[in-house]
């Protein structure tokens, strides 16, 4: 542990920073190895894992469940690279505890839970609070003597009322870090479209830059590529980090550009204070990056299990909407209907009837007729898991013919609350533990949740090439 009162920010891979004071260290987000989203996204740059060092770790902090943020291949590694028993491991608290469930599996077994824009301190010296948006994502705000350091915003798509809502709480924050590139595909390939999706995750960084009053925004998490045969395409609309720097450097304001695995962000009180860098930093994360992206490769990786027998996926699809129907009142599921779908690589059409909980075949689907296109393996891979259909979107691994339907809206909706464990029934909104948790993130989670509308109103109004 470093001895001098400074605090350092080390970029390590993607999302993962190391944030160390003399009295504590925080790691972020660990995704160091193998692929993620259901096998669709890989690392670029990818860590060295024998220079890095984690025997200071005091604490691990995980944004949300997205698995380039809670990989378990990787948190099981560090298990055995260090004594979990030894880490706080801390989280948002949510109405469900399976998180910290799973943790504790891994040997994480000394756990808290992070109520929403309120201080937590784990040093004489640190305090650290998360500001939860939506279902899913968490910013973590650094405090240090006192002084606010570092906003890791992360994947959170903070709007204007979010950020209003923390500086009038905290004061504004000199470093942020924020996703620079686009993280996520609505399923109808257009190539203007796809371009404003690129502009538009820059045009959030500046946002957020000038909303959060913010010195230097430091990109991370978009250090990956699509790496799937059926979402490589999408590579051609990720941003750069020199695109980033660009974007900001155009609107008069300052990137800071961290090195994977080199020098980091050290900083003395006065250097926060006069929201100082030191010199050199940035313009060695600068030449780094634009001599990686000059030599970057990028190989498609086929999954191990590529197709999946249609009986298969039929299971998954009546276990999973079965659960969905129990825990909805009718007049939310009938709003899921059916989706004609072909599945590519078995030729096959079929219908995914959500009121029926089956998968019926049909004939006069086809690959110039069927909403949804997809492989076999992210269609049996989305109904299997909780979180599957939300990993379609992400991966990018699926295609709509002409427009997203109007009632995957619903689906995605649905399955996004029934992995938050926040379900759309009369037992299960007035249960104790959902209330408590809309009390504690009343305040900006109704300007949230009309932020998705429109997003969502966007991108199912949006027309694109056959695929």
């Amino acid at each position: 542990m470093n001895a001098k009162p400074h605090l350092t920010v080390e970029l390590v891979a993607h999302a993962s920073l190391k944030i160390r004071t003399y009295d504590c260290c925080v790691l972020c987000d660990p995704w160091y190895l193998g692929t993620c989203f259901n096998e669709g996204w890989a690392l670029s740059p990818a860590p060295d894992l024998e220079q890095l060092d984690l025997s200071d770790v005091t604490h691990l902090w995980i944004s949300h469940e997205h698995p380039d943020h809670m990989h378990f291949p990787t948190l099981r590694w560090i298990a055995d690279q260090l004594d979990p028993g030894k880490v706080t491991f801390l989280f948002q608290r949510t109405n469900s505890d399976k998180v910290f469930e799973a943790m504790a599996k891994l040997g994480f077994t000394n756990c808290r839970a992070m109520d929403h824009m309120t201080p937590l301190r784990i040093s004489p010296t640190v305090d650290l609070f998360v500001y939860a948006h939506r279902l899913l994502d968490a910013a973590l705000g650094v405090i240090w003597n006192g002084q606010n350091a570092l906003l890791n915003i992360n994947d959170t798509e903070l709007n204007q009322a979010d950020c209003r809502y923390i500086t009038q709480r905290f004061g504004s924050f000199p470093y942020l870090a924020n996703q620079f590139s686009i993280a996520g595909f609505d399923g109808v390939y257009d190539d203007e479209v796809m371009k404003g999706c690129t502009s538009e995750v820059l045009e959030k960084v500046v946002a957020q830059h000038r909303w959060l009053g913010a010195q230097y925004t430091i990109p991370m998490a978009s250090f990956m590529y699509f790496c799937c045969p059926d979402n490589h395409g999408l590579n051609r609309y990720r941003s750069t980090v020199p695109d980033m720097c660009r974007t900001l450097e155009d609107q008069g304001l300052a990137p800071l550009v961290l090195r994977p695995g080199g020098l980091g962000l050290n900083l003395a009180a006065a250097d926060i204070q006069a929201a100082n860098v030191p010199e050199g930093l940035s313009d060695q994360g600068t030449s780094y990056f634009q001599h990686f992206y000059q030599t970057e490769h990028m190989p498609v990786i086929t999954p191990a299990d590529n197709r999946v027998e249609i009986d298969a996926i039929r299971a998954s699809f009546a276990e999973r909407t079965r659960k969905w129907r129990a825990h909805t009142l009718g007049y939310f599921y009938r709003r899921l209907g059916r989706v004609p779908t072909w599945i590519d690589d078995l030729g096959q059409g079929v219908i995914l009837d959500f009121q029926t909980c089956q998968i019926v075949d049909a004939p006069a689907v086809t690959r110039d007729t069927a909403d949804l296109i997809i492989a076999s393996q992210p269609l049996d891979f989305a109904f299997r898991w909780p979180f599957g259909v939300q990993t379609l979107g992400v991966s990018g691994r699926l295609r709509f013919r002409s427009r997203v339907p109007q009632n995957w809206r619903w689906v995605r909706m649905i399955s996004s609350l029934h992995n938050s464990d926040v379900h759309l029934g009369f037992g299960s909104l007035f249960r104790r533990a959902t209330l408590a948790w809309f009390w504690q993130r009343r305040r900006g989670l109704l300007g949230q949740a009309l932020q998705q509308i429109r997003f969502s109103r966007r991108i199912f109004s949006r027309v694109g090439a056959k695929g």
